[in-house]
């Protein structure tokens, strides 16, 4: 094989590489979502005194025992995957807003960066999120938590910029006196820094119920 036809196989090979570390975000058109969002509960049906909204990725999604980590609390669970910042902006109401929560737990940007968006960007699409809600549930307070480390994120050579989104996620957000930064990136690292498999399930991304239990427990004294 000459040096050409060996430069144009690894091209490709890169590509198609690329190709899949972003397979796992769908288009940018939040209408594709409508259906898992007419899913949420009525608000008739939702007990609103002292509620917590959980509004996010597949990683809220899959917290399917989210009332069995929070014994005793109002929690609500409107995560609905493969979603991003940008979506969750477009369906504030109908994940957070209607329902009028006292507090709002958010997980976004996993899939903003694995999509190729900007840090910057995903600050920027944050920022309006936050404007949004404010707007209209003044008195909710709103915690953000950082996206998680995760094999299959770092395999596709986004885990800088993971690391970077998370500071600057940490630095932006001080200025809002009703807004707080989870960061939940150490306690998902085994002994030796990489993402603990025990966390994980085998696609190396989504979280194993073991996962959750960390989480809960940074989590346990925002949820009133």
């Amino acid at each position: 094989m000459n040096t050409f036809k060996l430069l144009t196989v690894v091209v490709i090979i890169q590509l198609i590489t690329n190709l899949i570390g972003l397979s796992d975000v769908q288009g940018q058109d939040p209408l594709r979502f409508k259906d898992a969002i007419e899913k949420f509960k009525p608000v008739s049906e939702v007990n609103l005194e002292n509620l917590t909204v959980f509004a996010g990725s597949s990683t809220f999604t899959n917290w399917k025992h989210l009332n069995k980590s929070f014994p005793d609390k109002n929690v609500l669970n409107c995560g609905f995957g493969g979603s991003q910042t940008s979506d969750l902006i477009y369906f504030a109401n109908e994940a957070i807003i209607r329902y009028n929560p006292v507090t709002v737990i958010i997980y976004e940007g996993d899939n903003d960066l694995a999509s190729g968006k900007a840090p910057n960007k995903v600050i920027k699409d944050t920022h309006e999120l936050i404007s949004l809600i404010h707007s209209k549930l003044p008195k909710a307070k709103i915690v953000f938590i950082t996206p998680k480390p995760s094999k299959r994120r770092w395999d596709a050579g986004f885990k800088d910029e993971f690391i970077e989104y998370n500071a600057l996620l940490k630095k932006e957000l001080k200025k809002y006196p009703y807004v707080k930064v989870v960061d939940i990136w150490g306690i998902m690292l085994d002994k030796n820094g990489m993402p603990a498999k025990e966390f994980y399930m085998d696609d190396n991304l989504h979280m194993t119920k073991a996962g959750y239990v960390p989480w809960a427990r940074k989590l346990k004294k925002y949820v009133r």
